[in-house]
């Protein structure tokens, strides 16, 4: 197909440059003068004869106006004059003028002609310039010596005529007799209007006859005389003949056949009309979506451009089934819903792979007409092949209920036409493709997110009018990313496809299942009667989620957390999903394998939670992030041992939040980086401007977050921030919680061992708050354990209530890891731990987290005291 396409591609380029290059030879062989002007009165085209006139190649001529070319100004402004009468009336013009030349001067008369594209309007001007001089002369001497004159009329090639006062035809030469084809006795005496021509073109003639009469002003006049071959076309310059007192007493004219120099002009506009409205066609193709406009625009175009009463695209449904997709003049229900059907000239084009021309209905026997084409009375027309890069899409076809004849030109027209159209098609079906690809998970064919929210926000909408429910059920997996780390991403992804097919086999046909992200499903239902039937959906789901999947020759018991919320009035998609998404926290909070429902108490929470994110966005911008610092104290002597930097927000309305506030709202808004950022630097310069006044704490400690520790920038910034600020590695010790540690423990095995090779001190902080593992013990490179102030709570004098942090610290021993316990309250709690060896304590037994300045006056002394609580007893 592509070897014919380029074989047809390189046809219609050699008929095309044949053609160009025989009216570039009609035109070059012309003694006229021929130039074409653009709107802003340049030379487009120049003919060989005014090449040599104006003495320089025509490469210089092109691209410049008259003035540039050396034209005399006085011209140049008659000139430009006429051009631009012309380009703004649209009529054909004519003007006179003398130029100067090496034997003197000689006189010029141009015919302006508008040339009009197929939007009819005015592009340029086709001006064609004959040399008058001789024939002014011969006029003039006409006066002084009548045969002379006779002698030459009779021998010009030229009609040439004379008129007198009653406008009736005194004098015909040769010319004239032979181009009306009747005796030269018989003509004279008669008016215009008599000599056989159509009776507009007498009446022509006698108004010019009579203006210059009445004027004494020369006339030009154009007319077209039809003939069985055609029209033939003339052109006649009318100009006074004076008697010795200056009175008007003759009219003379002469008259030139131009058909063939019409012909290469209708030609050469008719072209630049095609030429144009494709580019106009092209431009559109590139730009439009939708295959329906672009059709209703092309055959609408194509009517004008051809002049032609019928125009269609169809469609190919079948092999000899056609539908009407768009056209012009045919009968109401014609476009959209008639079948072409059998064998027509569609389908012999589309067999034939190229353009077909019907020259007539009548004689034509290489397929029968179409009972469409019938009714409409269709005598001829052409038709071309429309095909996509991937298709036969169908036919284009032109159509005329008169005989006529259709060119070359114009089938080349309705195949470029054709050529477009598959062009734009097949983009719009490439394009069409790849939206549906880019709307689907790749993994499962599940609705991805983008089309999830736009068939829920069409749910939501249609609740306005149907008074049922809508129900969005959020699904998450419980403990996948163990699994999905243990056992491969490979067994990940198997997994996430057998849910995808549980999903869908659980849920009603209409329902909309989704691919949220990583281990995230959510199903939209609509058109419920109530919540009910939502719940019964989501326990169908929930159930099937906790049959055993099937992987090779293991099976794997896996649960999964559900979030559910409905709605019986229109609300914001975003909204919605974002509930059932709170409800799902709130189930796998709940320890999992469960169902949440979105209720009111959760929407307080998630509206006070989205209060909260939106306010954490300019949070940094507007300074109100703030630090305040809990001392560590050894045990033995009081002395303190370093400080944990604790972040506080101070919000403008809600007065000073603890960050179990508002991490949450960071870290959904994904504003956890950047706040983990600003701690590290603010609490680093707050060590330098202690050291700078004197107060030298021993050690910063600073908690990271877990997108902290996937951060492969962190460990650069964090020595370049030490660097700035002078203060050394070793004073700066990094936290992290065995929760943090969860999301992806060998990045950040990675990351503390880098931290830890520049002198960084590691903590794990929250030791036994959970499910505490020996493996974090034993993999990570650590300095220091901190246990969690819940095992500190229940610590009172007496081993049955101490012998988990006893276990702890003799465990940190034997590894050879400093222990610090946090949430020191009571005297007693400090006592129990003082038993136990614990080194070093944090607590509010000591002093609870102070402001820079007050931090400031407590770390100068170094040394710090339990509170008077605890005074009695030392």
């Amino acid at each position: 197909m592509a070897v014919g396409s380029r074989y047809r591609t390189d046809r219609v380029g050699r008929r095309t440059s044949r053609r160009e290059r025989r009216l570039r030879a009609l035109l070059d062989h012309s003694p006229d003068l021929i130039v074409r002007f653009d709107r802003r009165l340049r030379h487009v085209y120049v003919n060989r004869a005014a090449e040599l006139a104006a003495g320089r190649p025509r490469e210089e001529m092109l691209g410049r106006t008259n003035l540039e070319l050396g034209m005399p100004v006085a011209l140049v402004e008659r000139w430009e004059e006429a051009l631009r009468e012309v380009l703004a009336s649209g009529e054909v013009g004519v003007m006179e003028f003398d130029y100067p030349a090496a034997e003197g001067m000689r006189t010029f008369e141009s015919r302006l002609a508008p040339e009009i594209d197929a939007l009819r309007r005015v592009t340029g001007v086709l001006a064609v310039t004959r040399d008058l001089t001789e024939r002014v002369r011969a006029e003039r001497a006409l006066r002084d010596r009548e045969e002379q004159y006779r002698a030459l009329a009779e021998g010009s090639p030229d009609a040439i005529g004379r008129y007198d006062g009653d406008l009736r035809l005194v004098y015909a030469n040769v010319a004239l007799e032979r181009a009306i084809g009747v005796p030269r006795g018989q003509l004279l005496g008669r008016r215009s209007g008599e000599l056989g021509a159509p009776p507009e073109v007498g009446a022509l003639w006698e108004r010019a006859e009579r203006a210059v009469f009445e004027t004494g002003a020369q006339q030009s006049v154009e007319w077209a005389l039809p003939t069985p071959e055609g029209r033939r076309w003339f052109t006649s310059r009318l100009a006074p003949e004076y008697t010795p007192s200056g009175e008007v007493e003759h009219v003379v004219f002469t008259a030139r056949e131009i058909t063939e120099l019409k012909s290469a002009q209708e030609s050469l506009s008719t072209r630049l009309a095609q030429q144009e409205a494709m580019a106009v066609l092209a431009d559109l193709a590139l730009r439009i979506d939708e295959p329906g406009r672009l059709l209703e625009h092309t055959v609408e175009m194509v009517a004008t451009v051809l002049a032609v009463p019928l125009v269609k695209v169809l469609e190919r449904e079948a092999d000899d089934v056609f539908r009407v997709r768009a056209g012009v003049g045919w009968r109401d229900g014609t476009v959209g819903d008639a079948r072409l059907t059998g064998e027509s000239q569609a389908t012999y084009t589309l067999a034939s792979s190229s353009p077909v021309l019907l020259t007539d209905s009548v004689d034509e026997d290489r397929f029968p007409l179409a009972p469409l084409l019938a009714e409409h009375g269709v005598r001829c027309g052409m038709s071309a092949p429309i095909r996509t890069s991937r298709r036969t899409y169908g036919v284009i076809g032109v159509h005329a209920v008169e005989p006529r004849v259709f060119t070359d030109d114009d089938l080349l027209f309705v195949e470029a036409v054709a050529g477009i159209l598959g062009s734009a098609l097949g983009r719009v079906e490439a394009e069409s493709d790849l939206r549906e690809r880019a709307l689907r998970d790749p993994l499962t064919g599940l609705a991805n997110r983008t089309l999830l929210l736009d068939r829920t926000k069409s749910a939501l909408a249609r609740l306005a009018r149907s008074g049922e429910t809508v129900a969005v059920i959020f699904l998450d997996l419980d403990n996948f990313k163990p699994i999905n780390d243990s056992l491969g991403h490979d067994t990940g992804d198997a997994i996430l496809r057998q849910v995808a097919d549980r999903l869908q086999a659980a849920v009603r046909p209409a329902d909309t299942v989704a691919r949220f992200g990583g281990d995230e499903f959510v199903v939209l239902s609509d058109d419920l009667p109530d919540e009910r039937e939502a719940g019964t959906i989501a326990a169908r789901v929930l159930g099937t989620m906790s049959e055993p999947y099937e992987l090779g020759d293991r099976l794997l018991q896996m649960s999964a957390s559900l979030g559910m919320v409905t709605a019986t009035s229109p609300v914001e998609a975003e909204a919605l999903l974002r509930a059932a998404d709170i409800a799902m926290y709130r189930a796998k909070e709940g320890g999992g394998g469960r169902i949440e429902t979105f209720d009111d108490v959760f929407r307080k929470r998630a509206d006070r939670l989205m209060e909260t994110q939106l306010d954490l966005r300019d949070a940094i911008e507007r300074d109100e992030f703030r630090l305040h610092f809990q001392p560590q104290v050894r045990v033995d002597d009081w002395r303190i041992t370093g400080a944990e930097a604790l972040l506080r927000w101070e919000h403008p309305t809600r007065g000073l939040l603890a960050p179990a506030e508002f991490l949450t709202a960071a870290e959904r808004s994904g504003l956890l980086a950047p706040v983990g950022a600003w701690v590290r630097a603010e609490a680093v310069r707050q060590v330098a401007a202690w050291d700078r006044r004197g107060v030298r704490l021993a050690q910063m400690s600073i908690n990271l977050f877990s997108c902290d520790l996937a951060d492969s920038d962190l460990v650069a910034d964090l020595a370049e921030l030490a660097a700035t600020n002078g203060v050394e590695m070793g004073r700066v010790c990094v936290e992290v919680t065995e929760e943090a540690l969860r999301h992806d423990l060998d990045a950040a095995r990675e990351t503390l061992g880098a931290l830890h090779r520049i002198g960084v001190t590691i903590a794990l902080d929250d030791f036994g708050a959970g499910h505490s593992s020996l493996r974090h013990l034993e993999d990570l490179p650590l300095d220091v354990v901190k246990i969690d102030r819940t095992l500190v709570a229940r610590l009172v004098p007496g081993p049955a209530h101490s012998s988990l942090v006893e276990g702890a610290l003799a465990m940190l021993r034997t590894m050879g890891l400093a222990a610090v316990a946090e949430g020191v309250e009571t005297p007693p709690q400090l006592h129990a731990l003082e038993q136990l060896g614990c080194p070093t304590v944090a607590g509010h037994l000591f002093s609870r987290p102070l402001p820079p300045k007050e931090a400031e006056a407590l770390f100068a002394g170094g040394v710090i005291h339990p509170s008077a609580a605890a005074a009695d007893r030392f």
